[in-house]
């Protein structure tokens, strides 16, 4: 179709005065002489065709063709390549993934229909993120096994569209099991869908895999045991797990307890024997354990497998063993007796290898004080010294050269670890301020801080009065008392009836509890030895509340932990591992410590870190200073095979070798992407229902080929209009046009006039 336009360049009644004006010139016509009839209108022509194409000009005459074209649409094919598809689609045992090839190559001919119907295939295969696969005349290279990691529909969907944008998209179909087992996406899966809502596309899903409830297939897990356990020789170890059930009822299952040596050799030192009575249950166990020899060792506790188990990954659970030859010794100085001291001292002293001295400073004796305790805090024998609600003018008073504080900081510096618990008179409310020990505690105090004798009520700005509910500020071996989520876990235990406030805290202060409006109740600090502060005073709650194996458990590790007993380096260089059982492809961080042979800090050092996987690949590992730590990170994808790890750490202070140490890690044999042999075509079929305003639904595969027809005969937009545009002056080529014709016509003219004899 073309339709002619006008564009003039002023108004209508100046070009028609203008015309008027032009032609009335020419009907007058100038003075021709003796010239013939028709030489004067040769003459009166040329003039006339110079004021036609004048006015032509003035006018800017245009055109507009519209032509009719065929559009070339978009239709993504997505197909998901993680690991789930390698199980089976049915009960004849094929898989997801074959089963989806199948599918495809049974609508090969509608594919090619696309083709000829101008829709372009854009064909991806998924898991975390999408890839593209070479796709060509109806023929798909599929990779050679579905071997991707964990599924994020979300983001796979928002990255289809990336490069789909600026055309027209038709839609895409997603052929997967509908299984998404992604830790955190990058993009939520809804927020994903309505981007294809929005753009008016709709999403087709085709599930793959067996659709049931997950309590009908039959398994066994072992759960709920620590990562780790550290204890003395020739002591009695209680390793507690959790045997979860599915089906096997009345079925009698032996679990191990299997301690493997760092040669990887295991043996079995206890068996127990649980008979399933429910259809769904979890069994306690508990195996008890003497180790007669030190060192590393790794023990796992393992459910035999049975028959009808579909999934045997989650049938073992190991944890790490640090077996030392020497105790423990801690000196316990309180200021005050109380309930808490009762309970902390009954739990420290449960805790097999280590002995506890209790001190007691009576407050009513201060007339003779500052106290010279010089020998205790000089006596080597204790490896971790407690300081419980003691104010600091029993054993300081400025000015005098016996401080017992200043022998004190110097064990300290030497490497024993210190813990200061929180009450009446500890930290700023006990007159630490400008003590030995105040300048190297990681808080912050203040002059007038202090707290009266004999006060019956605490300062509001020194304490915050309960109920206080703990939760963990990060991943640390003090805070992982339970197992699953921890955060659930600390919300759990009865909340403390206060907790000290600090003024601030200082630049080496790491912060491990914290209460839920953010006050900080356990603080981490160094100073050569391991410093720690716990700003509550009423742990006794949880021991009386039924909660006397995490109490325990909690100051047992306090304690392991300040004496460097947790098992994560050796006397010079330390490890701060969070986590020693990982999923594939876990992101972890660590930080690293390095002191002198007399114990104290090296900040300046330089550590030097590889990962050893389980085939023996060296992988070297970053390790920078950040925030006055230094520390590394291993990415998820170095993790990706299940097995045994070992993070080597060296340091060196310049040319100086500061020592190494060599700590070990699992990464557990379960592939979430096959842990639940359950397809979840529920949610194929919600995300499709999401865009069914445009036509989006779910499918099963034998009707792919009927959907491909339907999307090519619906689709309403197979051409679309195109306007070619053309007005008078738009280019320089249609000025010189212009500008060659009137001189053709003027030259013309004069010419003629010239050989006619006109002037």
């Amino acid at each position: 179709m073309t339709s002619w336009t006008i564009n003039p360049i002023y108004s209508w009644w100046i070009l028609i005065l203008f015309g008027v004006v032009f032609f009335s010139v020419l009907w007058i016509g100038p003075d021709f002489g003796n010239l013939s009839r028709r030489q004067k209108w040769f003459l009166a022509s040329l003039r006339g065709a110079v004021f036609f194409a004048l006015l032509v000009c003035m006018l800017r005459p245009g055109v507009v063709i519209v032509e009719r074209k065929a559009q070339t649409a978009v239709l993504n094919l997505m197909i998901d390549l993680s690991r789930s598809m390698q199980l089976a689609h049915r009960a004849d045992g094929e898989s997801r993934y074959a089963a989806a090839q199948r599918t495809l190559e049974n609508v090969a001919n509608q594919l090619l229909m696309l083709d000829r119907e101008n829709i372009r295939l854009k064909v991806f295969g998924f898991d975390r993120e999408v890839a593209p696969i070479p796709y060509e005349n109806g023929s798909i290279q599929w990779p050679s096994t579905a071997d991707g990691g964990q599924t994020d529909m979300g983001t796979s969907l928002d990255q289809s569209l990336q490069g789909s944008l600026s055309q027209r998209l038709v839609g895409a179909i997603l052929l997967g099991d509908g299984v998404q087992n992604i830790g955190e996406a990058k993009v939520d899966l809804q927020q994903a869908v309505r981007l294809f809502d929005d753009l008016q596309a709709p999403i087709y899903t085709v599930p793959f895999g067996q659709e049931g409830d997950a309590g009908q297939f039959a398994d066994l897990a072992i759960t709920n045991m620590p990562e780790q356990f550290t204890i003395n020789v020739k002591n009695e170890l209680i390793v507690n797990a959790t045997l979860k059930t599915r089906g096997f009822v009345n079925r009698e299952i032996p679990i191990r307890l299997v301690l493997y040596d760092t040669s990887g050799e295991g043996k079995t030192v206890q068996t127990l024997r649980k008979t399933v009575t429910k259809e769904q249950e979890e069994i306690e166990l508990e195996f008890q354990y003497i180790p007669e020899k030190s060192g590393q060792f790794t023990l796992s506790v393992i459910a035999e497998s049975q028959p009808q188990e579909l999934v045997v990954k989650n049938n073992q659970l190991p944890a790490f063993l640090n077996v030392d030859e020497k105790g423990l010794r801690v000196l316990y100085v309180r200021g005050k007796e109380g309930i808490e001291q009762l309970y902390l001292k009954k739990s420290i002293g449960a805790a097999q290898g280590i002995d506890i001295d209790v001190v007691y400073i009576d407050p009513d004796s201060r007339d003779r004080w500052p106290l010279d305790r010089n020998d205790l805090f000089q006596n080597t024998l204790y490896d971790v010294i407690i300081f419980h609600d003691l104010d600091a003018t029993a054993l300081f008073k400025k000015g005098d050269t016996r401080s017992s504080l200043d022998s004190l900081v110097s064990t300290i510096q030497k490497g024993k670890g210190f813990l200061m618990i929180g009450g009446n008179h500890s930290f700023g409310a006990g007159a630490y301020y400008q003590t030995p020990l105040g300048e190297i505690l990681p808080v912050n105090m203040d002059a007038f801080e202090k707290q009266p004798f004999n006060s019956s009520k605490r300062r509001a700005d020194l304490h915050l009065p309960g109920p206080v509910v703990l939760q963990p500020v990060r991943p640390h071996y003090l805070t992982r008392l339970f197992p699953g989520d921890p955060q659930e876990g600390w919300k759990k235990l009865p909340p403390l009836s206060s907790v000290n406030r600090f003024k601030g805290l200082k630049d080496q202060a790491r912060v491990l509890l914290e209460s839920t409006d953010g006050d900080p109740v356990l603080i981490q600090g160094n100073y050569g030895g391991r410093i720690l502060l716990f700003a509550g005073d009423s742990t006794w709650k949880w021991w009386t509340s039924g909660q006397k194996e995490v109490h325990k458990r909690f100051w047992r590790q306090i304690i392991l932990w300040l004496a460097r007993r947790d098992g994560m380096g050796n006397d010079n260089i330390w490890v701060n591992l969070p986590q020693r059982r990982l999923e594939p492809e876990t992101e972890i961080r660590f930080t690293c410590e390095a002191s002198s042979p007399l114990g104290d800090r090296i900040d300046d050092a330089i550590f030097d870190a590889t990962l050893i996987s389980p085939d023996g690949n060296e992988n070297p590992i970053n390790v920078s200073r950040l925030q006055a730590e230094s520390v590394g990170k291993i990415e998820g994808e170095l993790l990706n095979k299940p097995g045994a790890y070992s993070l080597s750490v060296s340091a060196s202070r310049k040319t100086r070798d500061l020592g190494s140490t060599r700590i070990e890690f699992v990464v557990l044999d379960r592939d979430s992407e096959k842990a639940n042999p359950l397809a979840d075509p529920g949610r194929l079929a919600r995300m499709a229902n999401q865009t069914a305003e445009w036509g989006g639904r779910s499918v099963p595969p034998e009707e792919l080929g009927a959907l491909l027809e339907e999307i090519i005969v619906k689709r309403e937009d197979k051409e679309i209009e195109i306007q070619k545009k053309w007005q008078l002056g738009d280019t320089f080529e249609d000025a010189l046009a212009v500008l060659i014709g009137f001189t053709l016509l003027l030259g013309t003219e004069w010419t003629f006039r010239k050989k006619w004899g006109l002037s």
